[in-house]
């Protein structure tokens, strides 16, 4: 069997997050999507912007699909602590559902040699695209977003001479005035750490599969960039 995940506007169109397709040998994602087609005709408009992912992994639409592989299907993201954490060196990445603690993030990438600590707070707010916005959702794809946001936080310690760099994104239901995400990076110098608070929030916004639904008074709807 093949596990198939739906997320953001398109498993409201499936009307489910999951579910399991009979394995035909070895298919390509473009393949099981066809499938998928027959099921949910209403998923065709989106296949121009469709991004796929393989067992977590952003994968192309003639990557072999397996029994007992994992596929997921999601429009281009809208960027917009625990214990499960990863905490290599100083920082960590992660998502949480509760409000994100600034002082935690800043107090983890602290350093006797950094001269300089820059902070990156996503807040919510009240208007966007000409609409009085009452609320966010964020819904995220957990075990892919963890390993993106990890991977980011490594490239940025390698691209850069830092003392610490931490990410962390909130995910459920977000009030005005929330925290939606926190970047601490701490440097000798303050010039890497803006480069890389930077570098950070930008890639994260195109690569973490992570999406956005405002509500508004009169309703709601999925913030889907195209592209990504």
């Amino acid at each position: 069997m093949i596990s198939v995940l739906f997320f953001a506007s398109l498993r409201d169109v499936a009307g489910t997050s999951q579910l399991q397709l009979e394995s035909r040998g070895q298919q390509t994602a473009e393949e099981v999507f066809a499938r998928l087609l027959k099921r949910f005709p209403g998923l065709a408009p989106y296949r121009p912007s469709l991004l796929v992912a393989v067992n977590e992994e952003y994968a192309q639409w003639q990557q072999p699909v397996a029994d007992g592989d994992e596929i997921a299907f999601f429009p281009p993201v809208s960027g917009g602590s625990g214990a499960s954490a990863a905490k290599t060196g100083q920082g960590w990445a992660d998502l949480t559902r509760d409000a994100i603690d600034h002082q935690a993030v800043m107090d983890s990438v602290a350093h006797a040699g950094a001269g300089a600590v820059v902070t990156f707070d996503g807040v919510v707010r009240d208007h966007a695209r000409g609409k009085n916005v009452t609320s966010l959702e964020y819904q995220c794809y957990e075990s892919m977003a963890r390993k993106q946001l990890e991977r980011l936080r490594l490239q940025a310690l390698e691209k850069w001479p830092l003392r610490g760099v931490c990410v962390v994104h909130r995910v459920g239901h977000l009030q005005i005035g929330d925290s939606s995400v926190f970047i601490a990076v701490s440097s000798a110098h303050r010039g890497e750490a803006f480069q890389a608070c930077r570098w950070i929030i930008d890639t994260l916004k195109t690569s973490v599969p992570i999406w956005k639904k405002e509500h508004y008074q009169d309703g709601e709807t999925w913030i889907e960039e195209s592209g990504g």
